[in-house]
């Protein structure tokens, strides 16, 4: 806006205060969709329209969110619960011959890992990772 307090159009002046006023209150009424001052903050909100192209991030009920263009919502799942690694396999080399022992060694091994193995599904289940 222009500094003289007596233009000879003061029409100039109208506008240009008019386009100042427009452009505070295009900012001040724009509200922002993600902070990241402190990490990103992303208000909960419905699920959005299909994006033409690419993905559409968002939270929806304190979760986030993935829209792919195909309509697929992904939800980025939790961790899953810890599993503990298998013991050392007590079996060793196999015996020059048969050998009770070292047969059952092998059956308790295998239990073991089935045992891990079960653990890991079900974690992975929870978590939301994979579905069956």
């Amino acid at each position: 806006m222009a500094d003289n307090k007596f233009p000879a159009d003061p029409m100039i002046d109208l506008r240009a205060l008019q386009r100042t006023v427009d452009e505070l209150v295009a900012a001040v009424s724009r509200r922002s969709l993600a902070t990241a001052s402190a990490g990103w903050v992303l208000p909960d909100r419905a699920t959005p329209p299909n994006p033409d192209g690419g993905v559409h991030i968002y939270g929806n009920a304190g979760d986030l969110a993935v829209l792919t263009s195909a309509g697929r919502i992904k939800r980025i799942p939790n961790p899953g619960a810890a599993v503990a690694t298998p013991a050392v396999m007590s079996a060793g080399s196999a015996p020059p011959s048969y050998s009770q022992t070292h047969s059952d060694q092998l059956r308790a091994d295998i239990a073991e890992l089935r045992t891990v193995l079960v653990l890991l599904l079900t974690s992975l289940r929870a978590a939301g990772i994979i579905l069956t």
